[in-house]
């Protein structure tokens, strides 16, 4: 059978504080709304945290208090402030060194994957350049024999170049211009 996790109680956490001698803080009621009727030293005082020890609260803060956030330490009965300030210290300390870890081992992932992606795409290459010197191969050989039977070879196409198909584009449509000069415009209507 499963063990059953000790959770600590996160909505006592957010409300509950938890004093260096192990007092019980927390706010006091009526002071969210309806507030005009009330005096401004009534506000004040209610505006001020208040030491708690109602057993449902002393309850509730042992399960609070249980486990810290995220292994945040808590303040314990008989501890100071300088040992809460001297743990905290430490706990953030490793939070960021292990942020900064994260984005080491994150930047190695990414780097051993682009290595990968470079590797694949070097042998794509390779393999293309292989065929296609086999293929020339292929066909110079194909040529050669050709040649000793007594063949001719195929006839090679000539290059043209992009300023020859210009001069050629612009000389055709100089004769449909010249051809559809001396014909008269005729309306298709019906």
């Amino acid at each position: 059978m499963a063990k059953i996790k000790m959770k600590s109680h996160k909505a006592s956490r957010k409300r509950i504080r938890l004093t260096a001698k192990g007092k019980l803080l927390r706010t006091q009621i009526n002071v969210r709304h309806l507030l005009t009727h009330r005096s401004p030293k009534r506000l004040r005082q209610l505006h001020k945290k208040t030491v708690t020890t109602t057993t449902g609260y002393v309850r509730r803060a042992r399960i609070a208090f249980l486990q810290g956030v995220a292994g945040r330490p808590n303040p314990g009965p008989g501890q100071t402030r300088a040992d809460l300030n001297a743990a905290r210290a430490a706990w953030v300390a490793k939070a960021k060194a292990d942020a900064a870890q994260a984005i080491i081992d994150q930047a190695k992932a990414l780097a051993d994957n682009a290595q990968v992606k470079a590797g694949k795409a070097a042998e794509k290459a390779k393999a293309k350049a292989e065929k296609a010197t086999a293929k020339a191969a292929a066909d110079a050989a194909a040529d050669a024999a050709a040649e000793a039977k007594g063949e001719n070879a195929k006839p090679k196409a000539e290059k043209v170049s992009k300023s020859e198909k210009a001069e050629k584009a612009q000389k055709a449509e100089q004769a449909d211009k010249d051809k559809t000069k001396g014909k008269p415009k005729t309306d298709k209507k019906s």
